[in-house]
């Protein structure tokens, strides 16, 4: 785990980090070998990281995200990475293009 000083993130930041722990635990793990050997990602990991607003984390708020600090997406990445890669590694595509998307200059 990064193990940064979680005390530095604001409630908001240590909600998602709890919230993608248990994500992890109780949805990605148990399927975690069956998702590697598959053809494609198991769609009900990206539902259950999606109900805790994962995919708007980086995104800023005024476009509907919750704009948690690097320090945050950093960690919530290696949770989720320590317990199915496949999901980190297909969601993790959606975040760059996001924010690219959400601080570009046309309206």
């Amino acid at each position: 785990m990064v193990n940064e000083n979680l005390s530095s993130l604001n409630s908001t930041e240590r909600d998602f980090v709890a919230k993608a722990r248990k994500v992890g635990e109780t949805v990605l793990a148990p399927h975690a070998q069956d998702t590697d050997q598959s053809n494609s990602p198991r769609l009900e990991n990206f539902r259950a990281l999606s109900e805790i607003g994962l995919f708007g984390m980086g995104i800023p708020k005024q476009f509907g995200g919750h704009d948690v600090s690097p320090q945050t997406q950093r960690e919530v990445t290696e949770i989720l990475a320590s317990y199915c890669g496949v999901t980190t590694f297909t969601q993790a595509q959606h975040h760059g293009p996001s924010r690219m998307i959400a601080n570009c200059p046309n309206s």
